[in-house]
């Protein structure tokens, strides 16, 4: 039997309150050192409380890539600014991206963003064109000039309460050369940007904010975030692009 007209108002008021229907959240993208640089080779290190965190860094140089033993899982290697060391950086692509096709031999500038926690570092690779790879982990960033500075958010999917703080799911919107496209968490899709075809991985996109009544907990929570990938593909080569199985990476929780 179908609803009856007051259950689908107290159905459509749940929606407008907390969202409906699945959000199709992914696991983040992962990027972390396993051959770090010294602070003289360009990190700048503005973290203290985090020995593992060599800060921000840049460096000029032509990359190497090996995949690893699974899918999604690359090595990049490249040397220090002034050639005297190699370093190197872990890659879990989650879009399942053929980083081997798009940056072996690249010549390239590397930035690597400081992780708030190991394996949560951002990336960017670019040639003298524009952005090759970018692997966005703070929706910040993605407000940042001369960066990936054509994503924000969308439309509220769904909220849910996580400890002090009420989460709401967005979907993400790419400014790019056909207009504004929206992407769903969970979603691949070829977007133009700046005159190249880049596939777009969206994992996950949300915002935090505290709930009525709560005291703001010592832990703190990002205000906003975006987990994404960004590969040109370069001419098309990509091909079909397969679906995506949702695996979402747990949600950080503070002040329960």
């Amino acid at each position: 039997m179908p609803p009856g007209p007051v259950a689908l108002i107290l159905l459509l008021v749940s929606c407008v309150a907390t969202g409906c229907g699945e959000v199709k959240r992914l696991e983040w993208p992962v990027v972390g050192w396993v051959m770090p640089p010294a602070n003289d080779d360009g990190a700048d290190d503005d973290d203290d409380d985090d020995d593992d965190d060599v800060g921000t860094f840049e460096v000029h140089a032509v990359l190497s890539v090996e995949a690893g033993p699974a899918e999604g899982e690359w090595t990049l290697t490249f040397d220090n600014a002034d050639r005297t060391a190699r370093l190197g950086l872990a890659v879990h692509s989650a879009g399942r991206l053929p980083l081997g096709a798009a940056l072996d031999e690249l010549d390239a500038t590397i930035r690597v963003g400081a992780a708030r926690r190991p394996g949560r570092a951002s990336l960017e690779i670019s040639d003298t064109e524009g952005l090759v790879y970018v692997v966005l982990l703070d929706a910040v960033k993605a407000r940042e000039p001369n960066s990936a500075g054509f994503v924000g958010f969308g439309d509220r999917l769904a909220k849910e309460n996580n400890g002090a703080y009420r989460t709401t799911f967005r979907t993400a919107k790419y400014d790019t050369d056909d207009g504004l496209v929206e992407v769903e968490p969970g979603e691949r899709r070829k977007l133009q940007l700046g005159g190249r075809t880049y596939s777009v991985v969206l994992a996950d996109a949300y915002t935090n904010k505290l709930r009525a009544g709560r005291a703001t907990p010592k832990c703190g929570m990002p205000t906003a975030v975006v987990a994404m990938e960004l590969l040109w593909t370069r001419d098309d080569a990509e091909g079909e692009l397969a679906a995506l199985e949702s695996d979402p990476s747990p949600l950080a929780s503070c002040g329960d």
